[in-house]
């Protein structure tokens, strides 16, 4: 019975860090996507960066965090939300 109960705790403690560490980003979710584990390379290296660089503001307009200053998409202009600066290392490098 006890060593079931430190099992019990063990599997407790994981979720804890798990949850600790917040929901994966749009980009983490990308790269995990277009990993390749046969070859250990990331398909659509070329143009991984664009890729990428949506993903994140996808997720900085998903939290509210960035906003648009036109109407029309082909002219808009990303701004930061003041005072919404993410908890996110990389959100927050690209949102500064």
């Amino acid at each position: 019975m006890e060593q079931r109960n430190r099992a019990d705790a063990l599997d407790d403690a994981a979720v804890t860090d798990v949850t600790a560490a917040g929901e994966p980003t749009l980009a983490e979710d990308l790269l995990l996507l277009l990993f390749q584990p046969d070859s250990g390379t990331i398909a659509g290296e070329n143009i991984l960066y664009y890729a990428l660089a949506g993903a994140v503001l996808s997720d900085l307009a998903l939290d509210e965090r960035v906003t648009t200053t036109s109407e029309r998409p082909s002219l808009a202009k990303v701004a930061v939300v003041p005072d919404a600066a993410p908890e996110d290392a990389l959100l927050l490098a690209t949102w500064e």
